[in-house]
């Protein structure tokens, strides 16, 4: 009789082994499933990137198109509009300001605003003695020292923070968010 033969005949031997066997079965199974799961969650997940590049790809499109056909109204409109003639200013310095553009039925709009006239300063005496003391005044009735004593009270004891440490504090908070946004399988 071989020792096969003897350990087949015993019943506990039997069973345990197809305990065994079942169990590392079951464990190869389980790896496998994980793995296909995180394949098909990545192929899920590139799939949505693509969708989504291409609807901004379409929306970018979209909206090019609707902007060209815009332009090509205005100046359609501004062709029929007889031109108005410039404005004649004399004023020595022009600032130009385009304003935000407008809705697609009006044309544009452009502010012409001309430079104030700076006024001359005065060689007074007087003017010049009372300047310091206007100003001293104005010092004391604009100077907020309550927000001020609160402010330095708020800000003694911290310190301004380094670049590199704030780089830093967020990559561990983006490093903590991640970590818990992350399913466990």
């Amino acid at each position: 009789m071989s020792v096969i033969e003897y350990l087949l005949e015993q019943q506990a031997v039997v069973m345990s082994l197809a305990a065994i066997g079942g169990l590392i079965g079951l464990a190869i199974l389980l790896l496998i499933g994980t793995f296909t799961v995180r394949l098909v969650r990545g192929y899920l997940a590139a799939q949505q990137q693509k969708r989504t590049a291409k609807q901004e790809q379409a929306l970018a499109k979209r909206r090019q198109q609707e902007l060209a056909e815009k332009r090509a109204r205005q100046k359609k409109q501004a062709a029929r509009q007889p031109a108005a003639p410039a404005p004649e200013i004399e004023a020595p310095a022009l600032v130009v300001a385009a304003v935000q553009p407008p809705p697609i039925t009006a044309p544009p709009v452009v502010a012409v605003v001309s430079a104030a006239p700076t006024p001359e300063p005065s060689t007074t005496e007087e003017s010049q003695e009372t300047d310091p003391e206007i100003q001293s005044i104005l010092d004391s009735v604009f100077v907020d020292d309550e927000a001020n004593a609160r402010y330095e009270n708020l800000m003694s004891g911290v310190d301004v923070p380094s670049m590199e440490d704030l780089a830093e504090l967020a990559a561990n908070v983006a490093r903590q968010l991640n970590a818990r946004s992350t399913p466990s399988v």
